[in-house]
């Protein structure tokens, strides 16, 4: 809360809690949403800005549309 992020900066208000395990301590982090020429890239960051796990891919063309992560 109150770091700041993406082009242009902005501050996070809000955030959501992954556990590492079930009923674990929990990680604090934030999504970040990026248009990259028709597609959606959808990253998740931890607390230092790292990235968690696989970055998705939501293709926006009207056929074919595609939600992928890698």
């Amino acid at each position: 809360m109150g770091k700041t992020i993406g082009t242009p900066p902005q501050a996070v208000h809000q955030s959501i809690t992954q556990e590492r395990t079930p009923g674990g301590q929990g990680v604090f982090g934030y999504a970040e949403l990026a248009d990259n020429a028709g597609a959606w890239n959808l990253t998740f960051h931890d607390e230092n800005g790292a990235v968690r796990g696989q970055t998705c891919t939501l293709s926006t063309r009207t056929t074919g549309k595609s939600f992928m992560c890698h």
